[in-house]
């Protein structure tokens, strides 16, 4: 081979490594740009998601309105300290005064459980129907937490003429704290 066969063979292998290495480069830079578009990409989701979720600030201010309003509720559901006898007048006053009743708010067999206390609470009413499904309606829309655990309704007889009355027993609990 001659010395100019070389040169050329030599400058066209220098000239192909050449190829080579700019197209290796040409890929990694490539890859480079693709990668900087994903990390672009994953950090304005992460900011997103960041400045979507509410300043811990605004947490604190939820929670301290929250407990507030739990407080007040509590205060009105539940019956405070001595507001046993306000709790009977309630009962008392949701009936129709057609309506025998008598109520039986056990203190003796308060249940504690956590930090509030369930007293055993009996009702027994004696009307018609109607006036005792009523009675329960009132119950039912009252402010007071009342947990009722059974209904038992008996029939007192008939009367030509006249409505059946009835004789509802309603056991439960009434909350207090």
């Amino acid at each position: 081979m001659s010395l100019t066969k070389k040169n050329l063979f030599l400058v066209f292998l220098l000239v192909i490594i050449c190829v080579g290495v700019f197209s290796l480069f040409l890929q990694a830079i490539s890859d480079i740009i693709d990668q900087e578009k994903f990390i672009r990409a994953e950090t304005v989701l992460i900011s997103k998601k960041y400045l979507s979720q509410p300043a811990p600030k605004k947490i604190l201010r939820d929670l301290e309105t929250d407990e507030q309003d739990i407080n007040k509720i509590s205060k009105t559901s539940f019956i405070g300290s001595g507001g046993e006898l306000e709790f009977i007048k309630f009962l008392e006053s949701a009936a129709d005064p057609k309506i025998d009743r008598e109520i039986k708010l056990d203190l003796d067999k308060k249940i504690k459980q956590d930090d509030q206390i369930k007293i055993p609470v009996e009702i027994i009413l004696q009307s018609n129907f109607r006036n005792v499904i009523q009675y329960l309606y009132a119950l039912e829309k009252a402010d007071y937490y009342l947990e009722i655990d059974s209904v038992k309704i008996n029939s007192l007889g008939f009367e030509a003429g006249q409505e059946s009355n009835i004789k509802a027993v309603i056991s439960g609990y009434v909350y207090s704290f």
